[in-house]
């Protein structure tokens, strides 16, 4: 897989978990992430800081993503840091550490270990 293919598949798997945190479907994303390290509770805890309003847009940037490859890893696993945003564009202050692990077919989505929601 090309590394186009693999920032693609990266930031899709992404995407995945932050539409569902833009619709404060705090349960999915523990789901999605097997409920390893954080909660559904934890996610609602630690998002509070931005204070999200009912029609507050939740998102990211790929080109503010930052994604190192954890080196000798069997299966090929990923550190990404995904700055977050809310309403047009604003930065906010939150940063969702996750780790992704390509432990499924070539082009399937990443699996998700939720590392923390923090201030970076």
């Amino acid at each position: 897989m090309s590394n186009t293919d693999q920032t693609a598949q990266i930031v899709s798997t992404i995407d995945a978990l932050v539409s569902f945190m833009a619709r404060r479907d705090y349960v999915a994303m523990e789901r999605l992430t097997n409920g390893v390290r954080l909660t559904a509770d934890d996610i609602k805890n630690a998002l509070r800081p931005i204070q999200l309003e009912p029609s507050c847009l939740v998102g990211f940037s790929a080109h503010d993503v930052d994604i190192v490859e954890i080196r000798n890893a069997l299966p090929r696993r990923w550190s990404v840091n995904v700055p977050l945003y809310v309403g047009s564009g604003t930065k906010t202050d939150l940063t969702m550490c996750l780790t992704l692990i390509e432990d499924r077919g070539p082009g399937e989505r990443l699996s998700i270990e939720l590392d923390d929601i923090h201030v970076l």
